[in-house]
């Protein structure tokens, strides 16, 4: 379910940057780190209020999966909303 929410993440926050911004790529990054902090940012609380003693730094391989994803999210957000934009 998390890789769902990482990608409803990316869409919603590339809606709004895309909406804002009007460099696909730049904008597509740049949502893709804000959903990416969302998400880590959201973990990170909930195991804090939690189990404290299980944190640690983050792991390269997920945190890069995650970018990768929401990443993906964001790029399609910002294509569904110029495609309606210029139909």
């Amino acid at each position: 379910m998390g890789p769902v929410i990482v990608f409803a993440l990316g869409v919603g926050c590339g809606v709004f940057l895309h909406n804002l911004w009007r460099r696909f790529w730049a904008a597509s990054g740049v949502a893709a780190l804000a959903a990416t902090g969302l998400w880590g940012g959201g973990c990170y609380l909930l195991l804090a209020l939690t189990a404290p003693h299980e944190l640690g730094p983050p792991l390269l391989i997920p945190v890069l999966l995650t970018v990768g994803t929401a990443f993906v999210g964001a790029a399609a957000g910002g294509g569904i909303l110029r495609a309606i934009r210029a139909g």
